[in-house]
């Protein structure tokens, strides 16, 4: 009998489908192997961040494309996605005494 612990293979798709999001929504940031290795919850924790930030960027789209002026251009600052991502990592990166 293989050794499963249990899963299913829906378990298994969920978790490779958990891994690749993260992957490929960290941006290079971690590796498969990395991931795959991650403790559940450090896992559900980095799909909960993406879902997150994936919810409040289509309210500000929705907010921009609102506020549009006539002409159907967004005001969208492209920048602020990357200054919102460093001001995360400023907030959350351990600091070094």
């Amino acid at each position: 009998m293989p050794d499963t612990f249990g899963l299913t293979s829906m378990d298994k798709v969920r978790i490779y489908n958990e891994v690749f999001d993260i992957c490929y929504f960290g941006r290079g940031g971690f590796t498969f192997e990395e991931v795959y290795n991650f403790p559940v919850w450090l896992r559900h924790y980095y799909i909960k961040r993406i879902n997150d930030k994936h919810k409040e960027e289509e309210a500000q789209y929705a907010s921009a494309k609102n506020n549009s002026n006539d002409s159907g251009k967004v005001n969208v600052d492209p920048n602020q996605f990357f200054r919102n991502a460093t001001n995360f990592a400023n907030q959350n990166m351990p600091r070094v005494k």
